[in-house]
Formats: C-alpha cells, structure tokens, sequence
C-alpha cells in the first residue's frame, strides 16, 4: 500500500510533467523522479521536495492545493473563542532559579 505522501509527491511531480512550461532538464529530471517513485515506492526527499514546491509556485500550479487542516481553508467553521481557564492562571511565568549549594 502507498502512503500518503507517495501519493501526493506523485500527483504533485505529474501536475508540473503535465504542464507545457516545463521544459529541457527540468522536464527530464521531474520523469526521472515520478519513475523512480513509482518502482521504488519512497517518497521525494526533502531538498527534492522543496524543488517541487518551488517549480510548481513558479508555475502557479499550486494556487488550488489545500493549504492546511480543514478549517484553515474555510471548510468547518471555527468555534467560538475559549478563554484561558482559572487553573492555568496562577501558573509562574518562568521557571524556578537554581537553588543555592546545589552545583
């Protein structure tokens, strides 16, 4: 079974192979990649990532991908704010100095 980041890398390395502005080692590089995903199962690593993400920003391919969890991106509506509780209150700011003769 894939994961789900093996899913997204792909889908996220085919929509930049898709688009007609990728071209010459880019283009062959970005193959390369899906290829390799796709026999040997491992997601992208993370500086291979970061490319993707910076290709597919330039391209303005990542304009309608979700940003975050549900409610970040408007789907369920935030409740309502919750205040601090009494009990978290009367917690000191910072923690307690060294004490003395103890090295």
């Amino acid at each position: 079974m894939r994961s789900a980041r093996l899913v997204a890398d792909l889908k996220r390395l085919h929509r930049c192979i898709d688009d007609d502005r990728l071209q010459g080692d880019e283009r062959e590089a970005f193959d390369d990649m899906a290829r390799k995903l796709a026999k040997y199962s491992r997601p992208l690593t993370e500086l291979q990532s970061q490319w993707v993400t910076r290709v597919m920003h330039r391209l303005e391919l990542d304009v309608d991908e979700p940003t975050g969890p549900e409610f970040a991106s408007g789907k369920i509506p935030a409740g309502a704010p919750v205040g601090v509780p009494d009990v978290l209150k009367v917690l000191p700011k910072r923690p307690p100095g060294r004490r003395p003769g103890v090295a």
